[in-house]
């Protein structure tokens, strides 16, 4: 009898595997989620590179020592896990509140990309501020050169430098909120008495739910609740300070409408900025030439399965001749 393996997703959003050859196709849709697959399918499937990478970096696990070791994930005789080390959420939450700085650093020794970068999200999530222990996850980013990272900051300083700039709205997760960064940066753009910063982090949950696109009355109800007390006709931008945001501009914009619906208020967000700043990296690291004439592509996973999201970045990147691969993960 072939034995069923039990296949966990390890990291949020989606997973997605398809090996036609060896009649293998799941997708998982969230963090946690759990598939089936024969072990006998899995074995043969796993020699697919694409498919052992999601096991070895800690995106897809599974639980039974056993199995690990049947599929080669592990070496034989092992009792813990030696070559994959997966960070579940009470281990993380172990790790960022009451570990010392010297353990912490010792828990990660051998910990894959994908799982610091789940620490990360966790610290995020859980509004985590210790600055040694952020820092040091941040460092880890060098372990990895051939991964380029392309950072994002609140587009503040674009909604400084339009024309029509009066006061401006930034709403972003507590964490950024907090960031010294932004608020140097502020400070940089002589803006203080014209910026107000409101914590939205409940928008960070509606947009990871993957049935957000049927709840745009529950995000327009908590919009409401960011906006009151506040005089809206005061504010000439709101910024749209997380990369999650952008996904609910209809939302935002049908809330200003039903304020008042001569009301114009410009939403902006830091979109444009990671796309150029994306096109600037390909063009540091290769030629762009090569890229269209060899007919290379750029891949970009996201983590929404909304179309809006797409279509966004098609716009985007919609002048650029270079090919662009967007997958949902």
């Amino acid at each position: 009898m072939n034995k069923k393996v039990k296949v966990r997703s390890l990291v949020s959003g989606r997973l997605f595997i398809n090996v036609p050859e060896s009649h293998l196709r799941r997708t998982w849709e969230r963090k946690g989620a759990v598939k089936i697959i024969d072990f006998d399918t899995l074995q043969e499937a796993i020699y697919d590179p694409g498919v052992e990478a999601m096991f070895r970096e800690g995106m897809l696990g599974i639980d039974d020592m056993e199995t690990k070791i049947a599929l080669g994930l592990e070496p034989e005789g092992a009792e813990e896990p030696q070559n994959i080390k997966v960070l579940d959420e009470q281990k993380m939450k172990r790790m960022m509140n009451f570990m010392t700085f010297g353990e912490f650093k010792n828990e990660l020794v051998g910990v894959s990309k994908e799982q610091i970068s789940e620490l990360a999200r966790y610290a995020i999530d859980n509004e985590i501020i210790d600055l040694d222990k952020s820092d040091y996850i941040k460092e880890l980013r060098d372990k990895y050169p051939e991964v380029k990272f392309i950072g994002t900051e609140p587009a503040v300083k674009v909604a400084a430098d339009a024309h029509n700039s009066k006061k401006i709205l930034v709403l972003a997760t507590t964490i950024t909120a907090k960031q010294e960064k932004l608020h140097a940066l502020i400070k940089e753009l002589d803006i203080d008495s014209k910026v107000k910063i409101l914590p939205a982090d409940k928008l960070v949950l509606f947009a990871e739910d993957i049935d957000c696109k049927n709840k745009s009355k529950e995000v327009e109800e908590y919009i409401n609740e960011l906006f009151k007390g506040l005089d809206l006709h005061e504010f000439s931008h709101i910024v749209l300070g997380c990369t999650h945001f952008p996904l609910f501009r209809k939302e935002f914009a049908n809330v200003i409408h039903t304020k008042d619906e001569n009301l114009k208020i410009d939403i902006v967000d830091g979109a444009k900025g990671i796309s150029k700043n994306l096109i600037r990296t390909i063009n540091n690291l290769n030629n762009r030439d090569d890229y269209i004439k060899q007919n290379k592509s750029v891949t970009i996973i996201t983590t929404s399965n909304k179309p809006e999201f797409i279509v966004r970045v098609n716009e985007i990147l919609e002048n650029e001749p270079i090919k662009t691969d967007i997958k949902l993960r």
